[in-house]
Parts: C-alpha cells; sequence; structure tokens
C-alpha cells in the first residue's frame, strides 16, 4: 500500500517541476496549486476516517506521502505546507465525537479548508519552546465559550490557514499534579481578519542560498536517512499500537536536532 501511495503521488507532484519551487521560493508564495491537486485526488485525508469518505490508511502511509512529495523537489517546504492536513486533524479524528468529526473534517480533505497547528510558543515570553507540557496559552471557560489568550510561533501555512487545532491550558500550570494534565485542544477558526489575533509573517532562508562542501552534504544525507528510519519505526508502531509511544518524543528530538545542526552547517562553513 505505501508503494501505491508512493506511485500516486509521484503522479500529482510530476505537474510541480523545480522551476515552479525555485519561483515559490523566491516569490515566498504558498504553493496553492500543490494543495488543489492533493485535495481533488482525496490526498489530503489519507490517514483520516474511511467512513468519512477519504482512505482510512494510517500514519505510515501519510508518512510516505509526505516524503514523496520532498523528494519531488518541493523539499520540506512543499511538504509543510499540507503536513499540518495530515497530522494535526489526528487528535480530532480519535478524540472529537462523531457530530463534530462530520462538521470538521469532510471540508479539510476536500480542500476547502486548510489546517494549522498552533503548538509551539515563542521563546523567551514563556521559556517553553519546545517543552510543549509547559505552554502557557490559556483558554478559560466563559458560560458555553472559551476565552482563549496566549502567543504561538512557527506554525506553518499559519497565514493561509482557515482553521487552527489549537492547544492551550483549560487547568493552569501551577494547579495541576503532572504537567500533561490541563491541556486541551480546540478547533478554531484563524485569520487576519479576525478580531484580537495578530498574525506576523517570519522570514526563514530560502533554498539554495548557501551550499556547502561534499562532505558536509553527504553527512547531512546520512543524518537525514538516520532520521527518515526513525519516523518510519515511530510511525509503525502508532499504528501497531493506536496510541503515542517514547518513540514519538525520541523521534521529534533526534529529527530537530538533525536538521537544526545540518541546516546551520553549510552557513558556518561557507
Amino acid at each position: 500500500m505505501q508503494l501505491q501511495v508512493k506511485d500516486s503521488v509521484s503522479k500529482i507532484c510530476a505537474q510541480f517541476p523545480d522551476d515552479y519551487w525555485a519561483l515559490r521560493d523566491q516569490d515566498e508564495k504558498y504553493p496553492h496549486e500543490l494543495h488543489a491537486a492533493l485535495a481533488k485526488d482525496r490526498v489530503m485525508g489519507i490517514a483520516l476516517p474511511q467512513e468519512l469518505g477519504d482512505a482510512g490508511l494510517g500514519i505510515s502511509e501519510a508518512t510516505m506521502m509526505l516524503l514523496t512529495v520532498s523528494q519531488s523537489g518541493a523539499g520540506i517546504a512543499g511538504a509543510q505546507s499540507i503536513h499540518a492536513n495530515v497530522y494535526a486533524t489526528q487528535p480530532v479524528a480519535k478524540c472529537a465525537t462523531e457530530e463534530q468529526r462530520s462538521r470538521m473534517l469532510p471540508r479539510l480533505i476536500s480542500g476547502e479548508w486548510r489546517a494549522c497547528f498552533g503548538v509551539t510558543e515563542p521563546r523567551p515570553a514563556t521559556s517553553t519552546g519546545l517543552d510543549t507540557l509547559k505552554l502557557r496559552t490559556r483558554a478559560v471557560r466563559d458560560g458555553d465559550v472559551y476565552r482563549r489568550s496566549g502567543q504561538k510561533i512557527w506554525i506553518s501555512s499559519a497565514q493561509v490557514a482557515s482553521k487552527c487545532i489549537l492547544l492551550a491550558r483549560t487547568t493552569p500550570l501551577e494547579e495541576v499534579k503532572k504537567p500533561s494534565e490541563g491541556l486541551s485542544l480546540f478547533f478554531v477558526d484563524i485569520g487576519r481578519d479576525l478580531p484580537g489575533l495578530d498574525l506576523r509573517k517570519i522570514r526563514k532562508m530560502g533554498i539554495g542560498q548557501n551550499q556547502g562542501i561534499q562532505y558536509p552534504l553527504a553527512l547531512a544525507y546520512m543524518n537525514l536517512e538516520a532520521a527518515k528510519l526513525a519516523t518510519y519505526h515511530g510511525a509503525r508502531l502508532y499504528a501497531a499500537s493506536g496510541k503515542d509511544s517514547e518513540v514519538a518524543t525520541q523521534n521529534s528530538t533526534l529529527q530537530n536536532s538533525l536538521l537544526q545542526k545540518q541546516g546551520m552547517r553549510p552557513v558556518s562553513e561557507r
């Protein structure tokens, strides 16, 4: 099945040659055309429930899909443009009520909505960064609604998303026995025109601006291959158990470390 996914996604990605991605890198625009093409072939909801009209496959197949997009020439920028629709929607599929799933997920699958995942918080304002359990974004109950306040950073696709799966504290960190308690997910509207919401673009280094010599590039490739294998291992464990495990944390730590190291190395050695 994973090979079938790779073949299907490769055919879609073939519509977007290197020139397309070079232009997106230069004009810093979201690849709307790729998103539309994947949605048209019902690929956006690859790991979402079959009863909602999608493939109902798993995280392993979703991993293969994103890897194929990256290898097509899109790179991590191309994969990040769609990855929230794949992974951030998993809590909705698993934890939401049937009514919520039928209301929230079909329009993400069809491509009408784009999603982003609001988790990471800025340093030094909260000093949490990737320490998710210590996040400070709050959601306070006010009658039938929750009033949310806080800051998020590095939220891929936030500039074009219409929905955000937002992680916030409904119980202050100081009032819980374990930091994993008191956290809740919210499926919320997002957009520049919404009152009380300030969206700011963060400039990132473009691809191809800094090139390393052969050895650093070879080392980077080997490290990325190691991270890829760790990702496959974690996806298989998740598919088998249906639950997160310590492997997820290990994968995240390994990948963030390797990507940061390899992303900065050509700059320092130039």
